[in-house]
C-alpha cells in the first residue's frame, strides 16, 4: 500500500470514528423533541381515523341489512358534518390555545375524542352519528391547529420539517386504519381502537413539556428555560432563550389583534399563502378522493376487489407521507410542492380522460380498468409526499408569535370551508354531469397552485421562525442555517491572552468531513484572535465550547483524542 492509499484509508477510518461520534451527539440532542412530538401525534392517529372512516363506512351502513340504513343525503351529512364540526369548534381552539396552552388543549381535544367514539360504537339512530361526527370535527380541529404550533415552537431548525410533518403522517396512518379494519370487522371495533389510540396518547403526553415560545409569552420566563432544558437535554440554552425571548418581545409589541392579520403586510402574505395551499389541498381532489376512495373505483369499473384497492390507497398515501418527512428538510419546501402538484395534476388528467371515454363517449373501456386505479394510486402517492404534507408545516411557520393562535385558527377555517365546497362540488356535478366534471376542475387548479408556488412562496427550509418573519417583510437576512458539517484539524493549541483569557486558537485544517464548504476563520492556518460575538463556555487552558452568538450560525468546538474519542487530540469543529 502506498503512502497516499494509507493517508485516504487513515482518512477514511477517521471520518466513520467522527460520523458515529456525530451520530450519537445528534441523537442525544434531538430525542427530547422527537418523544415529545411522537406522543403528541397519536392523536392524529385517532383523528385520521374519524377522517377516513366515511369511505368503507357509509356503504356498509346504507346496506339494508343495515340497522341505520344510510339514505343519499345521510352520507353526505355523516362526511360534510365533520368538515362543519371543524368549523364550528374554531372559537373553542382559538381560546384554548390561547389560554390553556399547546399541551393542555392537546389533552383536552384526545378526550373529546374519546367520547366521540363511545358515541359512534353505540349508534342506534342517524341523529347520535352525526352529533359524534360534528363533535369530533371539533375535537380534531384542536389537534391539526395546535399540534402544527406546537411542533414549531419547539423544534430545532434543523429537524423542525421532519417533526411537522408526524402530524400529518400519523393522521394518514389512522386513514389506513379506517380503511383496513371497517370493511372486515364490525363497526364498533374501528371505535375501540381509536379509542384506545386516544388514552395512549393522553398517558404518554402528559409527561411532555409545554411550548417554551407560549411561556413566554405567558412571561413565564423560569418555566420556559426548564422546559427548553429539558427539550434540548442540555442546560446550556442561554444564547437560545435570549433569542427567543427577543423574538417574542418583538412579536408581542406588534400586538396580536385580528386586524392586525390583515393591516401587517407580512401577515397578509402568510394569510394568501396559506389561503391559497389550504384551497389547493382539497380542490387538488384529496379530501374527495379521501372519502369516496371506495365509491370512485368503483365508478371506474376496476376489476380489483374494491376494499383492497382502498387500503392500498391508504397505504400508498402513508408510504409518500414517511417519504416526504425524510426529504423535507434535504430538498426544501417548494421542490416538494411543485414536484407533488405538477405530478398530482397529471394522474388526475389521465383520470378525467378515462371518466370522459367512458361516460360521455362510450369507449368499452372493460379492458382498461387497470387505468383509474393506477392513476389513484399514483394520484395518492404525487400528492400525499408534498401538496399533502407541506401547508400544514409552512402555515404553522409563516405567522408570527403574536398572532399565530389566530392565524392557525383561520387556516383551519378556510381548510374545511374549502373542504366542505369540494365535497358539495363532488356530489353535486359528478352525478348530474358526471364523474370527469370535478376531476377536470381538480386538476385545473393543480396547475395552478404550480405557478404560484413557484413565483410567490419563499422558502422556508432551515430558517428561524424569526428569520421567516424578516422575509415576509422583505428586509435582508442573515445567511441561513446551513446543514451540519464537520472539520478535523490538528496541532490545534489555544492563544492566551495578555490577561490569561483564551484569545484564539491556533490549527491547521486537517481534512473536511463533509462538503459544504463551511471553513471557520480559526481553521486557516493563522491565529485568530475571538470574534467579538464569540463565548468561550470551557475557559481552560485546553479547546472548549464556542457559541456563535447570532441566529445564522453555531461553531461548535471540541478536542477529541484520536484514540479513544475523549478529550485531548484532534479538534472536532461541528458548524451550522
Amino acid at each position: 500500500m502506498d503512502v497516499q492509499e494509507e493517508n485516504d484509508s487513515c482518512l477514511h477510518g477517521n471520518d466513520e470514528r467522527v460520523n458515529m461520534i456525530d451520530f450519537t451527539k445528534a441523537v442525544r440532542r434531538y430525542w427530547t423533541q422527537f418523544l415529545a412530538v411522537f406522543t403528541a401525534s397519536l392523536g392524529p392517529i385517532s383523528n385520521g381515523m374519524e377522517f377516513g372512516w366515511a369511505s368503507p363506512a357509509v356503504p356498509i351502513l346504507s346496506n339494508s341489512s343495515s340497522q341505520l340504513q344510510l339514505t343519499h343525503d345521510d352520507s353526505f351529512w355523516v362526511e360534510t358534518l365533520y368538515i362543519i364540526g371543524g368549523v364550528c369548534g374554531l372559537p373553542v381552539t382559538f381560546v384554548l390555545l390561547q389560554y390553556l396552552g399547546r399541551k393542555k388543549s392537546l389533552i383536552a381535544s384526545e378526550c373529546v375524542s374519546v367520547i366521540c367514539w363511545v358515541l359512534v360504537a353505540t349508534s342506534s339512530s342517524v341523529s347520535q352519528l352525526l352529533a359524534a361526527r360534528f363533535i369530533s370535527g371539533m375535537a380534531a380541529n384542536i389537534i391539526f391547529v395546535g399540534l402544527p404550533m406546537y411542533t414549531a415552537e419547539i423544534s430545532e431548525p434543523a429537524i423542525r420539517g421532519f417533526l411537522g410533518s408526524f402530524v400529518y403522517i400519523m393522521s394518514i396512518f389512522g386513514i389506513l386504519l379506517s380503511y383496513s379494519v371497517i370493511p372486515f370487522m364490525p363497526i364498533y371495533a374501528s371505535s375501540i381502537i381509536g379509542g384506545c389510540i386516544c388514552l395512549s396518547m393522553i398517558l404518554t403526553f402528559s409527561w411532555q413539556p409545554e411550548s417554551p415560545y407560549y411561556l413566554l409569552l405567558k412571561g413565564r420566563k423560569d418555566q420556559a428555560r426548564a422546559e427548553l432544558e429539558r427539550l434540548r437535554f442540555t442546560d446550556n440554552i442561554d444564547a437560545e432563550l435570549d433569542e427567543i425571548s427577543k423574538a417574542v418581545e418583538r412579536q408581542n409589541a406588534e400586538r396580536g389583534r385580528p386586524i392586525d392579520l390583515i393591516s401587517s403586510p407580512s401577515n397578509r402574505k402568510a394569510i394568501l399563502v396559506m389561503t391559497v395551499l389550504n384551497t389547493a389541498q382539497n380542490f387538488c381532489g384529496m379530501t374527495v378522493i379521501t372519502m369516496n376512495a371506495q365509491s370512485i373505483l368503483q365508478s371506474s369499473g376496476t376489476v380489483s376487489s374494491i376494499e383492497l384497492s382502498a387500503i392500498l390507497f391508504g397505504l400508498t398515501m402513508f408510504l409518500s407521507s414517511v417519504l416526504g418527512s425524510v426529504l423535507i428538510d434535504k430538498f426544501g419546501r417548494k421542490f416538494l410542492l411543485i414536484s407533488s402538484t405538477l405530478l398530482a395534476s397529471i394522474f388526475l388528467a389521465i383520470l378525467t380522460g378515462f371518466f370522459i371515454a367512458k361516460d360521455e363517449l362510450g369507449a368499452d373501456t372493460d379492458g382498461y380498468t387497470w387505468i383509474p386505479f393506477f392513476a389513484t394510486i399514483a394520484y395518492a402517492f404525487a400528492f400525499k409526499y408534498g401538496m399533502g404534507l407541506v401547508p400544514i408545516i409552512v402555515t404553522a411557520e409563516l405567522f408570527p408569535t403574536s398572532v399565530k393562535s389566530m392565524g392557525m385558527v383561520l387556516s383551519d377555517m378556510w381548510f374545511t370551508v374549502s373542504a366542505t365546497l369540494s365535497i358539495k362540488l363532488y356530489y353535486a356535478t359528478s352525478i348530474s354531469m358526471g364523474m370527469y366534471f370535478p376531476m377536470t376542475i381538480f386538476c385545473c387548479f393543480g396547475i395552478f397552485t404550480v405557478f404560484f408556488v413557484h413565483f410567490y412562496i419563499p422558502e422556508t427550509k432551515g430558517k428561524t421562525l424569526e428569520e421567516i418573519q424578516m422575509i415576509l417583510k422583505g428586509k435582508a437576512t442573515k445567511e441561513p442555517h446551513a446543514p451540519l458539517a464537520e472539520y478535523r484539524v490538528n496541532s490545534v493549541r489555544p492563544r492566551v491572552g495578555r490577561h490569561g483569557q483564551i484569545a484564539g486558537y491556533r490549527g491547521t485544517r486537517h481534512t473536511a468531513c463533509s462538503t459544504t464548504g463551511l471553513v471557520p476563520p480559526i481553521l486557516e492556518n493563522y491565529t485568530a484572535p475571538l470574534a467579538p460575538d464569540l463565548e468561550c463556555i470551557d475557559n481552560n487552558r485546553n479547546a472548549g465550547d464556542l457559541h456563535l452568538l447570532t441566529t445564522t450560525r453555531v461553531y461548535q468546538l471540541k478536542t477529541i483524542d484520536s484514540d479513544s474519542g475523549r478529550g485531548g487530540g484532534d479538534l472536532i469543529v461541528n458548524c451550522r
